[in-house]
């Protein structure tokens, strides 16, 4: 048997590893499961970046510029960040691929004997990957909130986007709110396991207790669960749809639900929260050896004292207190302790 009738037998086809790759961020219960097979196999599991690569290739076979046009197609567009979005999902694929050769775990060809990613020859888009900066005023955030209080009866995502405002959490992990994961004792959120692969608890402000006193679990325990398959949470896209269509009745500055989560670490400076314990709170990754490897504290007295500053903070915003407030963050005022 020659080389290459070798590698046909023992690879794996392009379809074959973006399905594998998939299946096991389902099995992590990654937060990015979703997306990826949105992006790698489409609505049917047959489409998306597997048709437009070859899905019936080898995955040993595919070179830079077999990906390349698919990728500058989805630029030309007009979405770059689409393009970033899907160039890293392939990556992250041909990875996984690269990854298990080296597992016992897997299987005998889990990674189809692949050895070279080619997306690591595909140059990123710095101007996809521009940090933001936009933040919302006091008055701005005010604005929201009222707003979002309105249509509590019409969207799910209205009490969602409103508990990401209060708690400064990321979209995907406020989706995932279980009965598991809200405490209504301790009044916390703590998820086992976050996009950073380490646990995280948060303890609530009096307005996010509120907002949960008032949302019912699924029967699979999920506050938010999809009205498509209530197994699974809402999407991300509906707190985008909900944020345009505020945008489009306000006449508002445009601004991502991902700009909330900047709000909230910006508006929670300006009560002197220490920024380690915004971090903290916003569940950022610390990447010093102590904390990677030896700090399992949860840091939740202090994380107590701090939330109850920023609850009595929010009040002001929303009783328009502070309208004229200038964001003043104190990166190096003194932790708050319990």
């Amino acid at each position: 048997v020659g080389p290459r009738a070798r590698r046909s037998t023992l690879g794996i086809t392009v379809l074959e590893l973006f399905t594998a790759y998939v299946a096991d961020l389902r099995r992590r219960e990654a937060p990015s499961a979703r997306r990826a097979e949105r992006i790698l196999l489409g609505p049917k599991g047959n489409a998306g970046a597997a048709k437009a690569i070859g899905g019936h290739r080898q995955a040993t076979d595919i070179e830079p510029e077999d990906i390349i046009p698919y990728l500058r197609g989805i630029h030309e567009r007009g979405s770059p960040a689409s393009a970033m979005a899907t160039r890293l999902a392939i990556g992250a694929a041909f990875s996984f691929a690269c990854k298990s050769r080296g597992t016992y775990h897997l299987g005998e060809n889990a990674g189809g004997g692949l050895k070279n990613n080619p997306v690591l020859a595909i140059r990123a888009n710095p101007e996809a990957t521009k940090p933001g900066n936009r933040n919302l005023r006091p008055a701005e955030f005010r604005a929201l909130w009222r707003w979002l209080e309105q249509r509590d009866h019409i969207s799910a995502a209205a009490p969602a986007i409103r508990l990401m405002m209060a708690t400064g959490q990321r979209i995907t992990e406020i989706l995932r709110i279980s009965d598991k994961i809200y405490d209504p004792v301790e009044q916390t959120f703590e998820w086992p396991e976050t996009k950073n692969g380490m646990p995280h608890i948060i303890p609530l402000p009096r307005q996010a207790v509120e907002i949960m006193a008032g949302l019912h679990p699924g029967p699979n325990g999920l506050y938010f669960a999809s009205p498509v398959d209530r197994d699974k949470p809402l999407v991300a896209a509906v707190f985008h749809q909900q944020i345009s269509a505020f945008i489009t009745d306000t006449g508002a500055e445009r601004f991502t639900p991902r700009d909330l989560r900047r709000t909230w670490k910006t508006l929670s400076g300006n009560p002197d929260i220490s920024q380690e314990i915004r971090d903290r709170m916003q569940n950022h990754a610390r990447n010093d050896v102590s904390s990677k490897h030896y700090d399992r504290n949860t840091y939740l007295p202090q994380k107590r004292a701090a939330m109850a500053i920023w609850s009595d903070y929010m009040d002001r915003i929303l009783a328009g207190d502070v309208d004229n407030a200038v964001a003043k963050i104190k990166d190096d005022a003194p932790a708050v302790t319990a």
